[in-house]
Parts: C-alpha cells; structure tokens; sequence
C-alpha cells in the first residue's frame, strides 16, 4: 500500500513511527520509496497479536509518498515524526537516503556475546557524520538491551534497544 504523506510534500524523506497491532501470525513490515521494488530489509518483525513500533526514516517521491508492505494481516498505524526537507547544496547534518541494506546478520555466524562491543563499518559516503539505522534482536537467549553509540566516545550508559528473551 502507498501512503501520501501531505505535510511531506516536496519533501526529501520522512521519519515515522510505525506501529503493528492485532497481527493475524507472524511477520514483518517493509518501509520503501513508492515505485521502488520491496527491499530484502524488514523495518518491524512481529508476532502473532503483538503490539511493536518502530521509527523509520524513508525517502518519499514528489507527492510526498512511500510504500508500506506486510507479510501477514496487521492493522497499522502510521504517526508522522519529521520531514527532510531539500536543500540547495549538501551541508553538514543534511540526511542523504541510500537504498536500504543489511549491514550486520550475526545469524550467518555466531551470535554476539553479552557485555562486548562490536565495531560496525557501514559503506556510506565519505563525508558522512551519522547513519540511520534500524536495529533488530532474534534468538535472545535472555533479556537485554543494545545501545548504538559513535565508536569515537566511550558508551553512554543508555540503551537503543530493549528486549526480551526468545520464547
């Protein structure tokens, strides 16, 4: 389904909360440019009449709309966080939409260990000062939290993401 955005209109990207509830089974959520094909990235998993949100950040076309898919039947809600509006020449803290992709899939190896940190080094251009991410736990063998910090500063003491032991 494509979702018009009228606050976004001209817009470059917007930034979302996009909430699951009353999902028929498990699933997932995918947030992209309206016209572009289905990333191979989820922006929410879920389970089967679970309530979960997450912001995302997605680039819009000029009528200020992107597209949202779902693997399973799901009421969703959709709350508007911000705009990026265009800019005339890239400057500092400007937010520059790649196509969305996998970065880290620690299932392809071996699962992280609690109480470590681990560097990861996406691709982006050269004079990038931040990314956009969305964070995703699987498989936990207990509760706990991430916390996504610069690699240049010791952690903060705060946490990105919460979870709970898989069941």
């Amino acid at each position: 389904m494509s979702l018009e955005v009228p606050e976004a209109l001209g817009a470059e990207a917007v930034v979302a909360s996009i909430t699951v509830t009353e999902p028929d089974g498990s699933g997932f959520i995918s947030a992209y440019p309206k016209g572009s094909p289905q990333p191979l990235v989820s922006s929410i998993d879920f389970d089967a009449g679970a309530i979960i949100s997450n912001q995302v950040t997605v680039p819009v076309d000029a009528s200020g709309s992107f597209t949202i898919f779902t693997s399973n039947a799901a009421h969703l809600v959709v709350d508007l966080i911000g705009v990026y509006s265009p800019a005339a020449a890239a400057a500092a803290g400007r937010f520059v939409p790649l196509q969305p992709h996998r970065v880290l899939d620690t299932r392809q190896s071996e699962p992280l260990v609690g109480g470590i940190s681990i560097l990861v080094s996406p691709q982006v251009p050269d004079d990038a000062e931040a990314v956009v991410a969305t964070l995703t736990v699987t498989e936990t063998s207990g509760a706990g939290f991430l916390g996504a910090f610069p690699s240049n500063v010791p952690w903060p003491q705060t946490s990105t993401l919460n979870f709970e032991a898989a069941n």
